[in-house]
């Protein structure tokens, strides 16, 4: 019996992991601009390695759905903890 976790990773710290950048808003923000100046691709993975990211057409990976697995813009997980982090450093 296989078992597998995915991990739940944004397109931005996908992106981020693609250039080799440190993952922090700073970078999301620089390397996502980086990725959408290029036209007609977009960041994508295969199967159960959201970890390997890579960039492909955007008309293949949405003519093979099954193949091409895109990032959310955001998950529940990390939007909650920079929101935890903002309140913390507000109340510092």
């Amino acid at each position: 019996m296989k078992t597998t976790t995915t991990a739940k990773i944004t397109r931005a710290q996908a992106v981020c992991m693609f250039y080799g950048e440190i993952i922090n808003t700073k970078n999301e923000r620089d390397c996502e601009k980086r990725l959408n100046d290029l036209v007609d691709v977009d960041i994508c993975y295969i199967e159960d390695a959201p970890t390997e990211p890579f960039i492909v057409a955007k008309v293949r990976i949405e003519s093979s759905p099954v193949r091409y697995k895109s990032y959310p813009r955001t998950t529940w997980f990390s939007f909650t903890n920079r929101r935890n982090s903002t309140v913390q450093e507000c109340d510092v």
